[in-house]
């Protein structure tokens, strides 16, 4: 997974918006904040704009519910053109005015203000693997079954559940998802975020979207533990923009008495299913294949 240093960021923005917030979460990360002391006359300003736009390493664009973000949308536009990592802060009420080319872009259901939300996601983007030089429209996941090596793991996550071995559990976890091509951020160690992984797919992206957040337990006891635990990855999910989340477990009643309890965007899947449905289908397809029992009541290897 290639990782590249943020350290640049332009802010796109309406007039008055109040940047206080993001621009302290920006410098607590060391990014410097360029382009806001650009001179409206005297230089050409439009151009000085579009130079930083393709230089950049971030451009966070910010929406708002007044309709003032024509030329935000404009700049945002220039950025995807010149294959920038963008973030897009879109409070409620402001997803119409997403232009379809855009939707894809990270985009965070929170106002300026939200610090816990910036920061959540500015940490996402920072260790999330760059793909803005990847060329558009190509296919570049490398997802594979794992086959015989899925009871290789399963035998070590059994003997961990067993053990009570929670950060064991997600580091065979992890492992598991990168032998299967599948791009993988773990938390750092005692990082209490709520969310254990964070995962790219690209054959996620139409059905589920990117990054899909995990959360793993060794041992969900009943339907109310397993409410919980969905409550806080539910709201990690908000924080990040991103739809769907899943909740991974060791021991506990079966996932289809979970699944009734958590919300219907965060889907419950035993660690010994996952593993077993990965000896001969991607991870892609077991978590496509769940999604599609949560929405339509079906199981399909793809998405709808």
């Amino acid at each position: 997974m290639v990782t590249t240093p943020i350290r640049t960021c332009f802010i796109s923005a309406p007039a008055g918006s109040d940047l206080a917030t993001l621009k302290q979460a920006l410098d607590a990360r060391n990014i410097e904040v360029v382009g806001l002391a650009i001179s409206m006359d005297g230089t050409n300003w439009a151009a000085e704009i579009a130079r930083l736009l393709s230089k950049v390493d971030l451009v966070v664009g910010i929406l708002d519910r007044d309709r003032r973000s024509d030329w935000t949308l404009f700049e945002l536009g220039q950025a995807w053109a010149n294959n920038r990592r963008i973030l897009l802060l879109a409070p409620k009420g402001t997803a119409e005015h997403i232009p379809s080319g855009l939707k894809g872009i990270t985009t965070v259901r929170a106002s300026a203000s939200n610090r816990e939300a910036i920061e959540f996601a500015l940490d996402q983007l920072l260790a999330a693997p760059d793909r803005s030089h990847e060329f558009k429209g190509r296919v570049m996941s490398s997802s594979r079954t794992l086959g015989r090596r899925a009871d290789e793991i399963l035998v070590e996550a059994r003997a961990a559940i067993t053990n009570g071995e929670g950060r064991r559990l997600e580091v065979l976890v992890e492992q598991a998802l990168r032998e299967a091509g599948v791009e993988a951020l773990a938390s750092e160690p005692g990082n209490d975020r709520g969310v254990d992984l964070a995962v790219w797919s690209d054959a996620l992206q139409p059905s589920i979207g990117n990054p899909l957040l995990i959360e793993i337990k060794t041992r969900i006891v009943n339907p109310d533990a397993a409410r919980r635990s969905a409550a806080q990855l539910f709201k990690h999910l908000a924080a990040a923009g991103t739809r769907w989340g899943l909740l991974l477990y060791g021991q506990g009643p079966t996932t289809g008495v979970l699944q009734h309890a958590v919300p219907q965007s965060v889907l419950v899947l035993s660690v010994e299913e996952l593993l077993s449905g990965m000896r001969l289908r991607t991870f892609a397809e077991v978590v496509n294949d769940l999604r599609n029992r949560q929405v339509h009541g079906m199981g399909s290897s793809g998405s709808d």
